[in-house]
C-alpha cells in the first residue's frame, strides 16, 4: 500500500483531532496505519510499539527511519480513544476505500446481486462478532467496541445503498467501560510447577527458558523486565538483583534461592560464549539480547509442553501476587513485591482475596425473614441453607 499510496492517510486527515494550538507529538497517520496491523496481526500494545521499534516491514510501512527509536504503547491507547469519538472510525474508513477504489486495488460493485452479497456477509460478521466467543487477554476491553463498528458500518452501506431511508449510526450507543473491571487470573501452585517443569534442562536453551520462567514466577517481573536483565545487575555476594522497571527505575529485590540456582546453572552450564552483557540471549548466533516477544514465546512453548493453554507472561506475575494474598501477606506488601507506584495498582488483587472479603460479609437476616424457614442444602463447596416459604 504504500508503495502504491504512500500511505492509506495523511496526517491532515486527523486536523479536527487535535487542539488548533498544538500539535501532536507523533504523526496520527502513522498511529492509524500502526493500530490496522495491530488488529490485523493481533497484537497487544506492547507487541505493536516493539514491532515498530524492531520490526523493518513496520518500519517501511509507515516511512520510518531505521534508528528511530518509535513511541511508548500507551499512545496507542489514547489514539484510539481519539479514534472512538463520534463517527471518526467510520469517516477514516471511507477515506481509506476511497483513496483504495482511486488506486485500483479496490472496486465498486455495482450488480445488485453483489451488493446484496456484501450486506449479506456484512450483517453475519456483525452478527458473529456480536454473538461470537470473547477472547481473554489485554484486548479484552475492546471485544464489545468491535461489534458496535460492524453494526455502524453496516447502518452506513444500508444507508448509502438506499435500503433505509436515514443513516441510523448515531442509534448504536458506545460501549461502556469501567476501570479495575476484571479479575487477575492467577495460576494454581500445581500449574506453575508444571511450567517450571516443563523446559528441557538436556540443552542449554532448555537451561535458559527454565531460568527465565523462574524469574517471572518467583520475582514477578515483567517480560520486558526479565529481558532488561544484565550480568551486572545480580549480585551474588549480596544476594540482591536490581531490575529496570516503569519510569526507568532501579529497583533491588532479593535474590531467592530457587532463582540463584536456576540463573547459575544457565550461566555455567554450557551456553553461548559471546560479548552481549545481557544475562538471556538467543540460542544460536548471532547471539542477541532477548526481547519481550521472545520471553512470551517461550512461555508459551513451556504450556505447550505442560499441557496448559497458552498464557502471557504476566500471568506468572498475576499468580505470585494472588500465592503472596492467599499465604496472609497485606496488601501493602504485595505492592512492594509488585513494586507498584501507586496503591490503585494493587488494589485489583482485593477481589482475589477471600479471606478478607469474608469479613466484609453481612449476617443472614433471620430476623426479617417472617413466614420463611432455613433447609439445608447441599454444595460442592459444602452445606448452605436457603430460605423456604412455610
Amino acid at each position: 500500500m504504500r508503495d502504491r499510496l504512500d500511505g492509506l492517510w495523511c496526517d491532515e486527515d486527523f486536523a479536527d483531532w487535535y487542539p488548533r494550538d498544538g500539535r501532536p507529538g507523533l504523526s496520527p497517520a502513522q498511529l492509524a496505519t500502526v493500530c490496522v496491523l495491530q488488529f490485523l496481526l493481533g497484537l497487544s500494545d506492547r507487541q505493536a510499539a516493539e514491532a515498530v521499534r524492531c520490526r523493518i516491514d513496520f518500519k517501511y510501512a509507515m516511512a520510518m527511519e531505521l534508528d528511530d527509536p518509535g513511541f511508548h504503547h500507551s499512545v496507542l491507547a489514547d489514539f484510539r480513544d481519539r479514534l472512538a469519538q463520534g463517527d471518526r472510525a467510520d469517516r477514516l474508513l471511507d477515506l481509506a476505500l476511497a483513496r483504495l477504489k482511486e488506486a485500483g486495488p479496490v472496486r465498486e460493485r455495482t450488480a445488485a446481486g453483489s451488493a446484496g452479497g456484501v450486506a449479506g456477509r456484512a450483517a453475519r460478521c456483525a452478527g458473529h462478532r456480536l454473538h461470537g466467543p470473547a477472547h481473554g487477554g489485554r484486548g479484552q476491553g475492546l471485544v464489545g467496541e468491535i461489534p458496535g463498528t460492524a453494526v455502524r458500518s453496516l447502518l452506513r452501506y444500508l444507508h448509502v445503498d438506499g435500503r433505509i431511508p436515514a443513516s441510523l449510526t448515531g442509534a448504536v450507543p458506545s460501549v461502556a467501560g469501567w476501570r479495575l473491571d476484571s479479575l487477575p487470573r492467577g495460576l494454581p501452585p500445581q500449574q506453575i510447577s508444571a511450567l517450571l517443569a516443563a523446559p528441557d534442562l538436556g540443552t542449554p536453551a532448555g537451561r535458559r527458558d527454565r531460568a527465565v520462567l523462574t524469574v517471572l514466577a518467583r520475582l514477578g517481573l515483567r517480560g520486558a523486565e526479565a529481558a532488561a536483565l544484565r550480568l551486572s545487575d545480580i549480585d551474588w555476594h549480596a544476594g540482591e538483583i536490581a531490575v529496570r522497571g516503569k519510569g526507568s527505575r532501579i529497583e533491588r529485590l532479593p535474590r531467592m534461592a530457587e532463582v540463584g540456582e536456576a540463573l547459575a546453572g544457565y550461566l555455567t552450564g554450557g551456553g553461548p560464549r559471546c560479548s552481549a552483557t545481557a544475562v538471556f540471549v538467543t540460542a544460536r548466533a548471532p547471539y542477541q539480547a532477548l526481547t519481550g516477544t521472545c520471553i512470551r514465546a517461550i512461555t508459551g512453548r513451556a504450556c505447550d509442553r505442560a499441557g496448559l493453554p497458552r498464557l502471557g507472561a504476566h500471568r506468572l506475575r498475576h499468580s505470585l501476587a494472588t500465592a503472596i494474598l492467599r499465604a496472609g501477606a497485606p496488601l501493602p506488601e504485595v505492592g512492594q513485591v509488585l513494586r507498584h507506584r501507586s496503591q490503585l495498582s494493587t488494589a485489583v488483587y482485593a477481589k482475589v482475596d477471600h479471606a478478607a472479603l469474608r469479613t466484609l460479609a453481612q449476617p443472614w437476616p433471620e430476623g426479617g425473614l417472617r413466614g420463611f424457614t432455613r433447609v439445608p442444602l447441599r454444595t460442592p463447596s459444602g452445606l448452605a441453607c436457603r430460605a423456604r416459604r412455610v
